[in-house]
């Protein structure tokens, strides 16, 4: 291989959630250091512009076998050195049809702790045909119980400051579905606090009755959670699911708020507790609102555990740093055998 290197990603959709979100940020970084970048969707929900070119197979179902020819046919035609595959049913028809298609590396990440005991079965089964294997967090390599790479994924570096509001704002970002803990920061909310909510879903009708005169917003989804996040005095994620990596604590940690997050998943592989953000246990609405509480009485505390939070989320979570990960991960795997897919 000269210089070139092809990489095809492949993703159910890129509709909203994390590792979506992720892929938007990798793929225009890795194509400006040089690489030919494609993303595949099985699904044709593409809300969010990943800057590269996109190719859609048109899945109507989970299991649409009609997307296997037609994933084998792009993978020939653009030829990529590495497949790397994310999320469940990707990771599961990538491994397939990239050994159909000859790809000479497939690299699939996994992203969460969740997911029924039948796809952990499929993806035990499909695995070795994966050439290497990724983990967002130390939690999920040791789910997967397999040999593999943990990979930190960042989110873009970001310098802007803003004043909290007034009245206090606790803010949070999550899709609304039973688990996510959004009924346990509702319960937990303090006297005179107002609290955001970043996200939609199923849960939606529920949480809104459950907030009854409470002072809060769901503000449904947005592309700049950033943005919606600054003036707030809090970001908090009380969810009570097996989280990988969660991408909006790191949002938060790198906006320089003070961030409070249950200890599910890889979270504290994230958050040093009181010294780069809080940790509760999940399911507790009672702890989380003695730490909401505390975090709004102590505001010098509080901003002195944010601006430690932020600087360890530039060092060790920025989105540059990955992609600079992945390129070297991507010329090792491939540099032996790269012949077979210029051919």
């Amino acid at each position: 291989m000269a210089n070139s290197l092809r990489v095809a990603y492949l993703i159910v959709d890129l509709d909203r959630g994390g590792a979506q979100k992720l892929l938007t940020w990798v793929a225009p970084r890795l194509a400006a250091r040089g690489a030919e970048v494609e993303v595949i969707t099985l699904k044709d929900a593409v809300r969010l512009d990943p800057g590269v070119h996109v190719r859609r197979l048109g899945m109507r179902a989970p299991w649409d076998i009609r997307a296997i020819p037609r994933l084998v046919a792009a993978l020939r035609s653009f030829r990529p050195h590495v497949l790397h595959t994310h999320l469940f049913h990707a990771n599961v028809l990538g491994r397939l049809c990239g050994r159909l298609a000859g790809v000479p590396h497939i690299r699939s990440t996994l992203h969460t702790l969740e997911g029924p005991t039948w796809h952990r079965a499929i993806d035990r089964l499909t695995a070795p045909l994966a050439h290497s294997h990724e983990f967002v967090s130390n939690a999920v390599a040791r789910h997967a119980g397999r040999k593999g790479e943990v990979v930190r994924y960042g989110v873009p570096i970001s310098t802007a400051t803003s004043k909290p509001l007034d009245p206090p704002v606790i803010v949070t970002a999550s899709r609304l579905v039973p688990g996510k803990g959004i009924d346990d920061l509702i319960a937990a909310l303090p006297p005179g606090a107002q609290l955001r909510v970043l996200g939609d879903g199923p849960d939606r009708p529920r949480l809104q009755e459950l907030a009854g005169d409470k002072r809060v917003e769901f503000a449904g989804w947005t592309d700049d959670v950033p943005g919606r996040m600054r003036g707030a005095a809090i970001a908090a994620f009380p969810s009570k699911l097996g989280e990988g990596s969660p991408v909006a604590v790191l949002e938060a940690m790198m906006n320089g708020l003070p961030v409070v997050a249950t200890d599910v998943g890889g979270t504290r592989e994230i958050i040093e507790d009181g010294v780069t953000g809080w940790l509760v246990p999940p399911g507790k609405p009672a702890v989380l609102a003695q730490r909401l509480d505390w975090i709004l009485r102590n505001p010098d505390g509080a901003r002195a555990v944010a601006e430690r939070g932020r600087a360890a989320a530039r060092e060790r979570f920025s989105i540059e740093g990955t992609v600079a990960c992945l390129e070297r991960v991507y010329r090792a795997a491939v540099s032996p055998c790269s012949d077979r897919a210029d051919r």
